[in-house]
């Protein structure tokens, strides 16, 4: 009963072990990750009117034609693009706020998709921007975009290397804080060197943007997360080493011993259902189980078998008169 005790401890002792190592190693790898803190939250709202103006021609009698249709690329002088955008802060804004509108050519290897080419121009060039209020600040810009310019440009890089290539036109408005760090891009895009073309716009309406830091892992709290999943573990270890030791090894060795003389000897071995009655009896212990088969090859007298204690103990027992010859198996280690 006792046994049985110290072995449920030992199975509390283990499960209250690993618990702490699988807590220990989900904080630990919490505190290894790099968190991001938000420093400040930016939402945006932007839209975007264009007119695409066309040359003097045949077809087409107007002289602009409006945002959303498809457009020849021979026919295309210019656009004129308008921005409405406005820009609301978590925290409040800073009155040296600025905006870029760029207007960036692309010149890409048709068949590989890598970069050949690009060209920047600044069509405003670091303006400030007008605060609203403390956490709002708003963008009213017109700007006339020369697409004819760079679509040339494009078709005389082509004629000149004859390279095969696709090529696209971005204009963006980029809004930058007083550490000239980028808070929000948005604008439209269309291609250029093909015969039509169409405009779509990139990252307008209501935008999210939040800008973050990275924290420092905690490298004192890793220490200890990390001590105490090594000491954990190895308390698991040792524990079921121990627990090992104490029940799978000691029953198999006396099963094996069993299992051995049974084996061999089995016709000279009777196994009882009760033990022998040894009282009146003079009882000689002898030291190993070769001394029973010296006796009983002396006296041809069977060697009688019985299990005191289930895997654990078991009596050969030789009657010959009033004496009694008796060597006792035990497990090895509960021996000692």
């Amino acid at each position: 009963m006792k046994k049985k005790k110290r072995d449920d401890n030992s199975y509390l002792k283990i499960l209250i072990a690993v618990i702490i190592f699988a807590v220990s190693i989900v904080m630990l790898m919490k505190s290894i990750n790099v968190v991001e803190n938000v420093l400040v939250s930016y939402s945006t709202d932007c839209q975007i009117d264009y007119k695409v103006y066309l040359f003097s021609n045949d077809y087409i009698k107007s002289e602009y034609m409006e945002k959303g249709k498809t457009y020849i690329t021979n026919l295309v002088n210019k656009l004129n693009v308008n921005y409405d955008y406005k820009l609301s802060s978590s925290e409040n804004l800073d009155s040296d706020y600025n905006y870029d509108i760029i207007a960036k050519i692309t010149v890409k290897h048709n068949s590989e998709g890598t970069e050949l080419w690009t060209e920047e121009n600044k069509l405003v060039d670091s303006k400030s921007i007008e605060q609203v209020e403390e956490k709002d600040i708003a963008i009213w810009e017109s700007v006339d975009v020369p697409y004819k310019e760079y679509n040339d440009k494009v078709k005389a890089f082509k004629v000149q290397f004859n390279i095969p290539i696709t090529a696209y036109l971005d204009v963006k408005l980029i809004v930058k804080d007083e550490n000239n760090k980028q808070i929000s891009s948005t604008g439209i895009s269309m291609d250029l060197n093909e015969d039509v073309f169409e405009i779509k716009e990139l990252a307008t309406g209501n935008q999210i943007q939040n800008i973050t830091e990275d924290s420092d892992p905690n490298t004192m709290l890793i220490k200890i997360e990390s001590a105490v999943a090594i000491i954990s573990a190895l308390y698991i270890i040792l524990k079921l080493y121990t627990l090992l030791n104490s029940t799978i090894i000691k029953k198999s060795y006396y099963s094996k011993a069993i299992y051995k003389i049974l084996k061999n000897y089995g016709d000279i071995v009777a196994e009882l259902v009760k033990p022998v009655d040894l009282s009146g009896l003079k009882i000689i212990d002898v030291k190993n189980f070769d001394q029973m088969l010296d006796v009983e090859e002396e006296l041809r007298i069977p060697i009688m078998f019985y299990e005191t204690i289930k895997n654990e103990e078991g009596h050969f027992v030789l009657v010959h008169q009033d004496m009694a010859y008796r060597y006792i198996l035990r497990d090895k280690l509960k021996s000692k």
